[in-house]
């Protein structure tokens, strides 16, 4: 009988020491009163689900593979830049597996000061592989003072990876080129360097 127990004791501390922390899921409001809050507490491989609401805070997920889902889905679960710079940056190389998904992103303004070349957009910023779906983006602007080349959407800008945007809507969106001249740039994709 003993010689049974062994090799089963064995392999159990064998799995116990080899399997990989399993993933949490971290809720807003619920445990955290912000989403970055939840971002910076995760952990890779993390999900973070998020209750209906609006939410006024701009988010980066700072190169985590963690999906975040607007549980209520994007009419019901807002994020609001408040007019105070790009509400979500993905711009840390994070992999295909992060995710945002039901969420609608509004009110981001990316205001670029003189005599600098800038990447912007005031909604959406990726240089990921990551995966934007069911999203809904409204109400950016992107602005230029005097002497800044700006390139960016004012929606979007992917300037690096292969990010997926699947079932999403931009709309009232705006990207001011001079003092008095503005146009609709909602998406803009390009890339640096070779």
């Amino acid at each position: 009988m003993n010689k049974v127990l062994l090799p089963i004791g064995a392999a159990i501390a064998l799995l116990c020491i080899s399997s990989p922390a399993w993933a949490a899921t971290l809720t807003v409001p619920g445990q955290y009163t912000t989403i970055q809050a939840a971002i910076s507490a995760s952990a890779n491989g993390d999900r973070i689900e998020v209750a209906a609401g609006t939410y006024n805070e701009q988010i980066n997920f700072n190169g985590k593979d963690i999906v975040v889902v607007g549980t209520a889905g994007a009419a019901q679960t807002i994020i609001d830049g408040g007019s105070q710079g790009q509400v979500v940056r993905l711009t840390s190389s994070e992999p295909s597996t992060a995710s945002l998904e039901g969420f609608t992103i509004q009110n981001g303004q990316a205001v670029i000061g003189g005599g600098v070349n800038v990447i912007s957009s005031a909604g959406l910023m990726l240089n990921s592989d990551a995966t934007i779906r069911n999203v809904i983006i409204r109400n950016m602007a992107v602005g230029q003072s005097s002497g800044v080349d700006n390139y960016g959407g004012s929606a979007v800008s992917v300037f690096g990876g292969s990010p997926v945007i699947e079932n999403s809507l931009m709309y009232g969106t705006a990207h001011r080129l001079g003092p008095e001249s503005t146009a609709v740039t909602a998406l803009s994709m390009f890339r640096l360097g070779p």
